[in-house]
């Protein structure tokens, strides 16, 4: 919906959309299946693979570094043993001035926060926790 949206905008200028790098071929595929593909938009797609140690600036004054969840995880394990690591899920830590906001999309475990929380200057948006075991909690 947002890509049609700027398409009727109309929206020339670049769009940069970051997401796990094994999704852009897929996300292309799935355009041109929705007949929507990049050509027809009238703005370039800049379609970049997000890398865990880099910060993007989203907006002025905003920079959004992710970090990686275990949600998922014991899934792709069944589904494709031989390719560990191969799915990558993470959450968001976003800073804005002195405000930093740690948006955790899907977790594994509630551990998958510790390295984002270390510092203690983030308020924490959880969205889900699927599987939390016994003795597994996080406390703020």
């Amino acid at each position: 919906m947002l890509l049609q949206a700027a398409w009727l905008a109309p929206r020339k200028r670049p769009l940069p959309i970051y997401l796990p790098g094994e999704l852009i071929k897929p996300l292309l595929a799935w355009l041109d299946a929705v007949y929507l593909p990049p050509a027809l938009l009238g703005f370039s797609l800049e379609l970049c693979a997000w890398r865990v140690t880099e910060k993007v600036e989203a907006a002025a004054g905003v920079e959004v570094g992710i970090f990686p969840t275990t949600h998922l995880q014991s899934l792709y394990q069944r589904i494709d043993p031989l390719s560990p690591g191969r799915v990558e899920i993470f959450g968001l830590d976003t800073t804005c001035g002195a405000r930093r906001v740690v948006f955790s999309s899907d977790l594994g475990s509630p551990a998958d926060l510790m390295p984002a929380l270390a510092a203690r200057t983030a308020l924490p948006q959880i969205g889900e926790i699927t599987a939390v075991g016994d003795g597994e909690r996080i406390w703020f």
